[in-house]
């Protein structure tokens, strides 16, 4: 009888043991899953701010014809437009830059051949010495919110990396964005190129800072490419 009564006491304690653990096991389990659940529920309805597209300004329009018989003076990036049938684009313009600023001439109108950026030239009475012909281009980043609430307080920074070169600030945002679900900005860099010599890849890194909904700052980069022989975009690093 002792001997039952002490293996009943065994077996209920071992038993309540047994029982602790799982119930600690499940709470647990518990927790780590809401924890997980926590997370894709944030990631679903946080702000998230990204790129939606991007593209080069298109500065001129021609056909076949003009393409032909302009004298453009210049190694020309032209591209055909939408699938060919003779027209073509230009994502550029020819601009003048100060040697010593090395910023745009002021007055100087946007012109497509060597010969009237140099009636250009001449007209503002420019010494050819004391500035630079480059190709002006213009990429525009389409910024929208992909998330479900706003973000707060988004600051925007662009970076440029040319082959076997650091990366280079071209945009550094001053003023904060408040952007609603699917909301939309565009922003514009300027960028000049040597009117003979253009890299086939271009790469960019767009920074983005915000405030969540709990003002905690998140960041992120999203890295894009430009291949100057088609005019074409990838997300792709260096």
């Amino acid at each position: 009888m002792k001997e039952t009564l002490k293996y009943l006491i065994d077996h209920s304690g071992l038993t309540s043991l047994i029982a602790l653990i799982l119930s600690i096991y499940n709470y647990i389990y518990t927790i780590c899953n809401q924890k997980k659940q926590n997370y894709r529920w944030e990631l679903i309805y946080s702000a998230n701010p990204e790129i939606k597209e991007v593209s080069m300004s298109i500065f001129k329009q021609l056909d076949q014809l003009e393409l032909q018989n302009t004298n453009w003076g210049h190694k020309t990036t032209i591209y055909v437009k939408g699938g060919g049938a003779g027209s073509y684009y230009l994502p550029y313009y020819l601009s003048i830059i100060d040697k010593k600023t090395n910023s745009h001439i002021a007055g100087a109108n946007q012109v497509f051949t060597l010969e009237s950026l140099q009636m250009e030239a001449r007209r503002l009475n420019l010494n050819a010495s004391e500035i630079i012909y480059n190709k002006h281009f213009r990429p525009v980043f389409t910024i929208t919110n992909w998330g479900k609430v706003q973000t707060k307080n988004l600051l925007i920074k662009i970076d440029i990396k040319f082959p076997e070169e650091e990366w280079k600030n071209i945009i550094n945002a001053e003023k904060c964005q408040n952007l609603a679900e699917k909301q939309e900005i565009n922003m514009i860099c300027d960028l000049d190129l040597s009117t003979e010599i253009i890299p086939e890849i271009i790469y960019f890194k767009v920074n983005f800072m915000w405030e969540n909904e709990n003002k905690i700052i998140n960041e992120k980069n999203t890295y894009l490419s430009w291949h100057s022989d088609f005019d074409r975009w990838h997300y792709e690093k260096p």
